[in-house]
């Protein structure tokens, strides 16, 4: 930067003007919206076509996705929200009547009218995927593109087929998850433990679960303990109403792209990709190996090329 007194008076107006201009927009790039009872708090990432990323959970904030909203955001306008009763998302009821997944299905559309979007594509990681399904068979023709990422099923019966984790023994872990374990332990414990603090550590505990790739360990730890930020309660309602909300004979109906993709460690198994696949007439399903359920985390350089290829074709 030039020092001031190089800078002539009208410069430096103009520089002022620019500057202030240009942090008020990067300020509005989040807000919230008015929904039925509450409101939703969203963030907005880069231009270009828009793009809306349904965070996995349910019952998880969206602050552990920012990097795969930046990520994207080199080709789209990504839109991040937090779902209904979620990080800075509020609703005024917590219960049976409000947390469903026919209210998120509504917020969603609110959000996208809100943002006076045409249409826009579609990215639902793990729950996720299966909120943009429930989505796209009320609200297709609004969608552009659709994105499948370590999916649940569409029909909730698939949840058997889904693996029970323990909580494993420090014996059982590799030398490199209990280092990495170990330190998460010593800092939830340095100051004043506390249960928000040893919930961390148990988060922590089940992180082994989702990736297949050791090295992938340390950035999953730290997003179940210090990013998904679970909200009381949401998880269970929203479960509660999957199982009256039928929406498969719709989707059989719809031609949209989609793409899914799954890594073939999952511990959702490939059975629910497979149907999901096969349900979706316009759909391409992608396995990839040497990756868990956090495909982000194991494979990001290739699910990076394989969603550029399918946004941009």
């Amino acid at each position: 930067m030039l020092p001031l007194k190089r800078i002539g008076k009208n410069s430096l107006i103009l520089f002022i003007l620019i500057f202030f201009t240009t942090n008020c927009i990067a300020q509005a790039q989040s807000g919230f919206v008015k929904i039925k009872g509450g409101e939703l708090f969203y963030r907005i990432f880069g231009e270009g076509p828009p793009l809306v990323i349904l965070n996995g959970g349910p019952g998880l904030a969206s602050d552990g996705y920012e990097h795969i909203a930046e990520e994207l955001s080199a080709i789209r306008k990504v839109i991040l929200f937090d779902q209904r009763g979620t990080g800075k998302s509020k609703v005024k009821l917590i219960n049976e009547q409000s947390i469903t997944i026919h209210n998120m299905v509504n917020d969603l559309e609110r959000l996208r009218k809100h943002l006076k979007i045409e249409k826009w594509d579609v990215l639902g990681q793990s729950f996720g995927g299966l909120y943009a399904m429930a989505y796209a068979s009320r609200h297709h023709q609004y969608i552009n593109k659709m994105i499948l990422s370590s999916s649940a099923g569409i029909d909730t019966r698939q949840l058997d087929s889904m693996q029970d984790f323990d909580f494993p023994l420090m014996e059982d872990m590799t030398k490199e998850e209990r280092a990495v374990l170990l330190q998460l332990k010593e800092e939830v414990n340095s100051k004043n433990p506390s249960e928000v603090k040893m919930k961390r550590y148990r988060s922590g505990l089940l992180a082994r679960y989702y990736i297949n790739k050791v090295e992938s360990l340390p950035k999953a730890v730290e997003w179940f303990a210090y990013k998904s930020n679970p909200a009381p309660g949401i998880s269970t309602y929203v479960w509660r109403s999957l199982f009256t909300f039928n929406y498969k004979r719709r989707l059989k109906k719809i031609m949209t792209p989609v793409l899914i993709l799954h890594g073939v460690a999952d511990f959702i198994q490939i059975n629910v990709p497979m149907k999901t696949h096969e349900i979706l007439q316009n759909s391409r399903l992608e396995f990839l190996d040497e990756s868990g359920h956090m495909l982000w985390l194991d494979q990001p350089k290739k699910v990076k090329s394989l969603i550029y290829a399918f946004l941009q074709n």
